[in-house]
């Protein structure tokens, strides 16, 4: 069965009707497309131009405004907020430009309007991170800390990565650091280790101790390693006592335990017991082409095991691989014995004890050197460091050899490594 349209006048009113829907759509097609390419312009002047095509759509007004407001030459703080409040109006569930309208009301001086449209942005999108973050920036800038120290809380537990631009914000605001830990960051292990690094990087070692310390508080496990920039900037600034107290904090918050030799040696993990750490105040063992480490039990000089280093053969080494920092104190006398074997060290030029020191002039102190098959034998040597030294380097070494047959081949053991201060610091 057919449909026909009797009438063909009707015919043509419906063709028409068609028609005319179709150029309706294309044209307002056709201007929202046109639109579109004029707001992709690089020329604000074509910005303007598709408000005036599309005036109902907000982003163009946004676009606009924070030109107004942001271009130097061509800036306008009138028209941004008339353009940034039309898009506020035209969409007002939108967060972002809420917070550009109280971006223009901050830089027209405007303050409590600006706060104002933040407010309206949180009440908007109470979970926003952003709008967390760039009120806390507002209200710092206004001197109300009180409450931009708890925004800003808010902003870095929904976004982590804001945690080192917040400790630097506020520390660059305030130049306090316990409002930082007690009332910005959130309270766990990541957090305030990252205010230790930020503050060893910025050579800003007392807040670095007091994140630290902040740190520890929480009475959490903490991996040994979160300790090793602390301590070397401890070290490099002369500050030892402090150094010694974070390794024992460090040691029994990552479950090593503390270590206490029965001489009263401060040279940590002498005897080799359980295996270095490689940072901190414990033996560095650096990987070295020609040489290479074992913990041999076989025959410690005492204990369960002693260290073994195997020298392979193909090198004339210049060895310093296995060394250890200890803090001193300057006019304090001190007593070094470790004890070393060897079987079949070639060369002249064989394994040795040497002892430097770091913050002021003083002679390296060199020990015998071992070559051959050697049963084990203490090396021992007596010193006082010279004012300003606050740092002891113990390293087992080895130089090269100036002979034609250098290469350095054959096995040496190291066990029972220790210092021990002996009376009281004297004062020239």
């Amino acid at each position: 069965m057919s449909f026909r349209i009797a009438n063909p006048s009707w015919r043509w009113i419906f063709l028409t009707l068609a028609v005319f829907v179709f150029l309706a759509v294309s044209y307002t097609a056709g201007r929202f497309a046109y639109a579109d390419h004029l707001e992709s312009s690089s020329q604000p002047e074509d910005w303007l131009r598709a408000t005036q095509l599309e005036p109902g759509n907000g982003a163009y007004w946004y676009k606009l405004g924070l030109y107004r407001e942001l271009d130097i030459e061509n800036g306008d703080l009138s028209k941004a907020i008339e353009y940034l409040t039309r898009a506020s109006e035209l969409d007002p569930r939108s967060a972002t430009y809420l917070m550009g309208l109280a971006g223009a009301y901050e830089t027209a001086g405007q303050p409590a309007k600006a706060r104002q449209s933040y407010l309206s942005a949180l009440e908007v999108y109470p979970l926003s991170t952003e709008t967390h973050w760039r009120y806390s920036s507002f209200l710092l800038r206004q001197g109300d800390s009180q409450h931009a120290f708890a925004e800003m809380h808010l902003a870095v537990v929904g976004d982590r990565t804001l945690i080192p631009l917040a400790i630097s914000r506020v520390w660059l605001e305030t130049h306090e650091v316990q409002p930082l830990l007690t009332m910005v960051l959130p309270d766990d292990v990541d957090a305030y280790q990252q205010a230790v690094e930020w503050f060893c990087n910025a050579r800003e070692l007392d807040s670095a101790l007091a994140a630290w310390k902040r740190l520890i508080s929480l009475h959490k496990a903490i991996p040994i390693k979160n300790a090793f920039l602390l301590e070397d900037h401890l070290l490099n600034e002369n500050r030892g006592d402090e150094a010694r107290d974070v390794w024992q904090e460090a040691l029994t918050a990552s479950g090593n335990g503390n270590e206490n030799p029965a001489n009263g040696s401060l040279v940590f993990n002498g005897g080799f017991e359980s295996d270095p750490v490689n940072g901190g105040l414990d033996w560095h063992l650096d990987s070295t082409q020609g040489a290479s480490f074992e913990f041999d039990t076989a025959a410690p000089h005492s204990g369960r095991r002693a260290l073994r280093i195997k020298f392979d053969g193909t090198q004339n080494i210049n060895f310093m691989g296995a060394w250890q920092i200890v803090p001193v104190d300057p006019g304090r006398h001190y007593r070094f014995e470790g004890f070393l074997r060897t079987s079949e060290i070639t060369t002249d030029s064989g394994v040795r004890f040497t002892i430097s020191f770091t913050g002021a002039d003083q002679a390296e102190i060199v020990l015998d050197n071992l070559t051959g098959d050697h049963p084990w034998t203490a090396q021992t040597a007596e010193f006082t460091p010279a004012a300003g030294v606050h740092v002891a380097r113990i390293t087992v070494s080895r130089s090269p050899s100036r002979k034609f047959d250098n290469k350095l081949a054959g096995t040496a053991w190291v066990d029972d490594v220790s210092l021990i201060p002996a009376g009281a610091i004297s004062h020239p």
